[in-house]
């Protein structure tokens, strides 16, 4: 764990309530990944993981990625993380599309549920399965009975 620690640099402060928190940050540039983080005295722990997406118009692909990803990875079904973090006394997982990000967020009861369900996560978010069927499950579209299915505008 020192090892990790001495990764992270203290990159500001924080106002929390009436406290000023330290925060940290790690770079790897080989990953392109940045971690932001900050400890604080509390029961819960939260994680945000943000990537920078932009559509190439107002087609909505980053907001169709964002709920594809939850369709499952190459190695873990979909519905095995929202399984896997309610084991790990999580309130499951969530996420929101924004202009220029899409942010992924869970949080867990202590940093021993994070740090198990984390890499399901991340796993999840790295190699989604991206299948034909769960496209056309999440786009908006007219069903051969004439209903409307999908949940995302793609343009």
């Amino acid at each position: 764990m020192d090892q990790t620690k001495e990764l992270f640099v203290q990159s500001g402060t924080a106002q929390v309530g009436n406290r000023i928190i330290q925060t940290f940050s790690c770079t790897l540039p080989h990953a392109g990944i940045t971690v932001h983080t900050c400890d604080m005295e509390s029961p819960i722990t939260y994680a945000y993981i943000t990537f920078a997406t932009k559509g190439r118009g107002n087609g909505g692909e980053p907001h169709c990625l964002e709920h594809m990803v939850y369709f499952g990875s190459d190695k873990y079904e979909r519905g095995k993380l929202d399984d896997f973090a309610i084991k790990c006394l999580s309130n499951g997982t969530n996420s929101w599309t924004a202009t220029d990000h899409s942010c992924y967020t869970t949080k867990t009861a202590g940093y021993e549920g994070m740090i198990a369900v984390l890499p399901v996560y991340i796993h999840y978010l790295l190699f989604p399965t991206l299948t034909a069927q769960a496209f056309a499950t999440e786009v908006h579209h007219i069903d051969g009975e004439g209903k409307d299915n999908g949940v995302s505008i793609f343009i």
